[in-house]
């Protein structure tokens, strides 16, 4: 059974938020009120604190509230089998305070600062919000985005890899473009094929990684994860020459890759026939694939943080108005794994609001008017 992770939540000059402080009553907390109340904002924050970024893509100066200099936000956490709880901070600016230049993002763990990479992770939060539902049927774009958000958040040398090889890949891409029209020579691009090289095959490693993780979970859906990298070493990069002076910018990498999800199409008393719910799926089991990559979430989530510290650590489960999107079946499977993970969700729907009210017992669910 669940227990609190999350015990308070302070909101200062965050988003439309002035001054909020809230205390977490019971393991399920559900925001019931109108669109544009502010809803989706106190989930945006717990993931802030947990990732350093916005799953909303939000710039930092987009998130302080207009007119002041500063926001922040801040919490108390306690994780399972420890007695005291941490408190978390994070202060953001918009690179100036009282004419004083400072960083845009600033951290603290109980009072004391710390630097991002030491910081992010001290707790997990997975937030299933309405525009994952187009992950299936989506870009690869949308699909690598789940991957890098996923990794990055829980992995430093991810997001430095990321970060590093994306800079390259700019860069390199440029001088492709010169050297296609006779701007530039072709000798300085050994440079940039040796960083490319270097990061990209960590990038895919951990991605392969991730899928070899979804594919041995035992879960209540039945899919498999199937990673499709466009892959990197020295033999492709060099085959691949000749086409990129062609064209003018990178052929493979990981900004080519992609991954789907195989459902067995055959009624149980035939062969297995695993097809791309993409391309033969209905719109409900597209759903129910979107369901299964967060329940693979939740699952890495848990992994990596018990690894790291030894000791179980289960993040959260943040729901942003999903379940208007979900089926009945789907509903239960969600409701069901609030037993487990310690879940807060939103909702301007009041079928939704009596549905939990129905399913939870009073102990487990706390309904939260934003106006008090």
């Amino acid at each position: 059974m669940s227990q609190l992770l999350l015990r308070q939540l302070w909101l200062t000059n965050w988003r439309k938020f002035d001054d909020y402080l809230w205390e977490v009553q019971k393991p399920v907390s559900l925001f019931c009120a109108p669109n544009a109340s502010g809803k989706t904002s106190i989930l945006e924050a717990i993931g802030f604190l947990s990732s350093s970024g916005s799953f909303r893509d939000a710039l930092t100066p987009d998130l302080i509230n207009f007119d002041k200099e500063l926001s922040r936000i801040a919490a108390v956490i306690q994780q399972e089998g420890k007695p005291a709880t941490d408190r978390l901070e994070i202060m953001l600016t918009r690179g100036q305070v009282n004419g004083k230049r400072t960083n845009s993002k600033l951290y603290s763990l109980n009072f004391a600062g710390k630097r991002k990479k030491d910081f992010i992770g001290q707790f997990g939060a997975v937030i299933f919000c309405p525009e994952d539902m187009r992950l299936i049927e989506g870009s690869p774009h949308r699909r690598r985005r789940w991957m890098n958000y996923l990794l990055a958040t829980l992995d430093d040398k991810y997001a430095q890899a990321l970060k590093n090889y994306e800079a390259i890949l700019l860069r390199r891409n440029k001088l492709l473009s010169d050297i296609k029209d006779q701007k530039q020579g072709k000798e300085a691009l050994s440079y940039y094929n040796q960083g490319l090289l270097k990061y990209g095959m960590l990038l895919q490693q951990k991605r392969a990684d991730l899928a070899a993780f979804c594919s041995q979970l035992i879960l209540p859906l039945d899919f498999n994860f199937i990673f499709e990298p466009s892959l990197i070493n020295e033999e492709r990069l060099s085959s691949y020459l000749d086409k990129e002076y062609i064209v003018g910018h990178t052929l493979i990498g990981p900004q080519k890759d992609d991954f789907h999800l195989q459902y067995n199409f055959a009624p149980p008393s035939q062969p297995a026939r695993h097809l791309n719910i993409a391309t033969f799926g209905s719109r409900g089991q597209q759903r129910l694939g979107v369901l299964y990559l967060k329940l693979c979430e939740l699952k890495f989530n848990e992994s990596v943080l018990s690894t790291r510290v030894g000791e179980n650590h289960r993040p959260l489960l943040l729901l942003d108005d999903i379940f208007s999107e979900l089926d009945e079946s789907a509903q239960k499977l969600v409701i069901s794994l609030m037993e487990d993970y310690q879940t807060i969700l939103t909702t301007a729907q009041e079928a939704t609001k009596e549905l939990l009210v129905q399913a939870l017992p009073d102990n487990r669910l706390e309904v939260v008017d934003l106006a008090s």
